[in-house]
């Protein structure tokens, strides 16, 4: 079987630049690569894909998906648009470009089942934002526009040259306290961006500990389960990190009260994490003694990381999260 075709999520709303990113990188991919581009034009006449066939110069596949929106509507001609484009062009990378109407959580789902993700490999979501557009306001009464914020791997903040410095310091405040933080969060002008960013991936357990990431320091195993944990002593305190297959799932409706129970731990100081409770996913967070627990768009796998004040309320801390978890599993 050939090897699974790197393939990359390029999102964002409707004019935030996607076209024009896609068109950027296409311009920088390695001499001798084929890339294909899957467009999803919401409208019944595909503009996007005529417009990336005109720059192909003879090394790029695009096939359209018109007339709704891949993560619904028109999922099952993403389906057939996509194992035709692989046949056809046998790409080295593969792009994906939807509509600014669609959710990508939905098609990032798709992408995982076992019938396409036997060939695909799931790298870097690259979300373009018009950074000027940026406020709480829009955060608050668009889910879309949140999701997309949160399952960008790769954030470009377009047009950040128009963009006052005010609304620059909310932007990256916001994305500071995403959780799992996002790889790269980039100004940029015209989709500009480096194409080694496509292949970045959250190897690492992400959160507090990141900023203090030292070798030497941290400790790595995979547990018999299959799980993978992480240990990091810090200026902060002791780092513990879970990272479980993304086909694991908990149960939601008691998952609340565990994360409150777990709030009133002596001895811890932060805990963040995403785990999936069926079809949805949710977002778990513990500060300052308070537990709060919300719908999140992240899908590539769930994890959880806790600081604990030291050594003692560390090892205390893991035996509870890991029977708590090992209870709630379904």
């Amino acid at each position: 079987m050939p090897a699974p075709v790197p393939v990359n999520l390029v999102t964002g709303m409707l004019g935030a630049g996607k076209t024009s990113t896609i068109l950027h990188l296409l311009s920088q991919r390695p001499p001798g690569e084929r890339w294909a581009v899957l467009v999803n034009d919401f409208g019944a006449v595909g503009l996007d894909g005529a417009l990336l066939e005109s720059a192909a110069e003879g090394a790029l596949s695009v096939r359209e998906v018109s007339g709704g929106c891949i993560c619904c509507t028109a999922a099952l001609h993403l389906r057939q648009g996509l194992v035709a484009l692989l046949r056809a062009a046998r790409p080295d990378r593969l792009l994906i470009e939807p509509s600014g109407l669609g959710h990508p959580a939905a098609i990032l789902d798709l992408l995982v089942e076992p019938g396409l993700a036997a060939h695909l490999r799931l790298r870097a979501v690259v979300g373009v934002f018009d950074a000027d557009g940026f406020s709480a306001e829009r955060l608050q009464r668009s889910d879309l526009y949140r999701e997309q914020l949160e399952l960008a791997d790769v954030a470009l903040l377009n047009r950040s040259d128009l963009a006052g410095a005010e609304r620059m310091a909310a932007l990256a405040q916001w994305f500071a306290q995403r959780y799992p933080p996002p790889l790269a969060v980039l100004p940029t002008t015209h989709g500009a961006m480096d194409p080694a960013l496509l292949d970045g991936g959250h190897e690492a357990v992400a959160g507090p500990g990141r900023r203090h990431l030292d070798r030497a320091c941290l400790q790595e195993e995979v547990l018999a389960d299959g799980t993978r944990f992480r240990r990091l002593e810090s200026a902060e305190g002791v780092t513990l990190g879970w990272i479980w297959p993304r086909e694991w799932r908990w149960h939601g409706g008691r998952l609340r009260a565990w994360l409150e129970e777990l709030a009133a731990a002596p001895g811890l100081l932060r805990l963040k994490g995403v785990l999936r409770t069926g079809r949805n996913w949710q977002r778990l967070d513990i500060a300052g003694g308070q537990a709060n627990l919300q719908p999140v768009a992240w899908r590539r796998d769930s994890r959880l990381e806790l600081v604990a004040a030291d050594e003692a309320r560390a090892t205390e801390l893991r035996g509870r999260v890991e029977a708590g978890l090992g209870a709630l599993r379904v």
